[in-house]
């Protein structure tokens, strides 16, 4: 892995672990990110500024994210199901008895 920092003669300042990141912990990222976001908004609509969502959200069968656009969309007996990725979408064509409502 390399020489650590004292042995190259710098000062120890803080120590990081790589973490390798699975599929979920980014879901969970990207649901922190969206909230940050909505509070954000909010906190603009309450100062005089308006901000609009152009479009219809939907919520993803799969693992209940909120998703916007329709780049991972199945349809299932005439009904259209968007997702936030190629694997929930994989996963609902698998077996859309599980999802759909």
């Amino acid at each position: 892995m390399g020489r650590s920092e004292k042995e190259r003669g710098g000062e120890i300042t803080e120590v990081t672990k790589r973490i390798p990141v699975t599929g979920a912990a980014i879901n969970e990222k990207c649901a922190v990110m969206e909230n940050r976001m909505r509070s954000f908004i909010k906190k603009l609509n309450g100062s005089g500024f308006r901000a609009t969502q152009k479009e219809k959200r939907s919520k993803d069968p799969v693992c209940g994210m909120r998703v916007s656009g329709d780049l991972f969309k199945a349809d299932d007996q005439g009904k259209s199901y968007f997702f936030c990725s190629a694997h929930c979408r994989d996963r609902f064509v698998a077996n859309p008895g599980n999802y759909a409502n």
